[in-house]
């Protein structure tokens, strides 16, 4: 259904088993772009601009802002609060990366497990202490679980004064997201290795703190993305909707895989229904991680890992069955 959009990189992939992080669009066929070529550098940005406020159900699609290099995000953080010697910031512990080692911020750090309870424990700790920014992603990179009630947690930041930052690295034109009600209170972040460009949609009270810097090329290919996803009618739910399915099919091929690790105990996940892109594994070590993702590879399967944890990331150029045959029950 969807291999026509991603046929120069299956050509130059033949092995298949691609199950590492990516994007859906960073690897979509652009060649075949059957569009007017827009050469206005403003032009296009106000086009692509337009492209992401409807995905979003953004009011404001002056409001964003584009740029290549992720780090120089963050310094924009010490322009918003430059009047602070720090910079306060409850984040989780998939985030914290995020933030390296900056001297400028003082993390607080609180844990996505049980994610069950997540959510909540978020918004008492927003109302219970004092925070700049409460940064938090919409699918967490360590276990692909996903944020349900952002709206909540919104009306906390909001309440409590502080700045929420929504990071999209890994839900942008993946997971079904409605900014409308949220645009003038919270802050989006999206950025993509692959494709190396990013964008900010800003509440418009921190508009004069954004410039974008993007470069000509690197925005176009971007809006040739997008572009393509329009002009073929696909919808971020009609995307969601069919990951979902292939993780479904996934999990039915882990029962007869009958594999130690590789079974449905071991994945992290709380509802199905409402789950990024990607299906992660809890094993008993980094050690076992690492063994299991050299297996997989010497099979052409290529994962990503995380400490004890080992994902598959399931995208629109995957066919339905991965082949797993070689990967039968393995002595523990």
């Amino acid at each position: 259904m969807f291999n026509k959009l991603y046929q120069n990189f299956l050509s130059n992939n033949e092995s298949g088993g691609h199950y590492e992080n990516s994007n859906h669009l960073a690897r979509v066929d652009i060649s075949k772009l059957e569009n007017i070529l827009i050469e206005n550098s403003n032009d296009l940005m106000l086009h692509t601009q337009k492209l992401i406020a409807e995905i979003l159900t953004l009011p404001h699609p002056e409001n964003l802002f584009f740029f290549n290099d992720p780090f120089a995000f963050w310094d924009l953080f010490k322009n918003i609060f430059s009047n602070q010697d720090k910079i306060s910031v409850l984040l989780t512990e998939a985030d914290q990366n995020c933030f390296f080692s900056s001297s400028e911020f003082d993390l607080t750090v609180i844990s996505t497990m049980p994610f069950d309870q997540f959510e909540q424990r978020l918004i008492n700790k927003i109302k219970s202490q004092k925070f700049d920014i409460v940064f938090i992603s919409q699918v967490f990179s360590n276990s692909g679980m996903a944020i349900n009630d952002l709206e909540a947690i919104n009306q906390a930041a909001i309440e409590s004064e502080a700045l929420i930052v929504l990071n999209a690295k890994r839900s942008f034109y993946s997971m079904p997201t409605k900014l409308a009600t949220m645009a003038d209170s919270l802050l989006y972040f999206y950025h993509s290795d692959e494709m190396n460009i990013g964008f900010v949609s800003s509440p418009k009270c921190y508009t004069s703190f954004f410039t974008s810097t993007s470069t000509k090329e690197c925005l176009f290919r971007f809006n040739s993305a997008l572009n393509i996803f329009k002009q073929e009618s696909i919808s971020v739910e009609m995307i969601h909707q069919h990951i979902q399915q292939l993780q479904f099919l996934f999990r039915q091929q882990l029962i007869t895989l009958d594999h130690p690790f590789l079974c449905e105990k071991n994945i992290i996940s709380f509802d199905y229904n409402h789950h990024g892109h990607q299906l992660t594994f809890a094993l008993p070590s980094p050690h076992h991680a690492k063994l299991l993702h050299a297996e997989l590879k010497s099979h052409h399967i290529t994962t990503e890992i995380f400490e004890n944890r080992l994902s598959f990331h399931f995208d629109l150029f995957q066919e339905e069955f991965i082949n797993l045959e070689k990967m039968g029950r393995k002595n523990d």
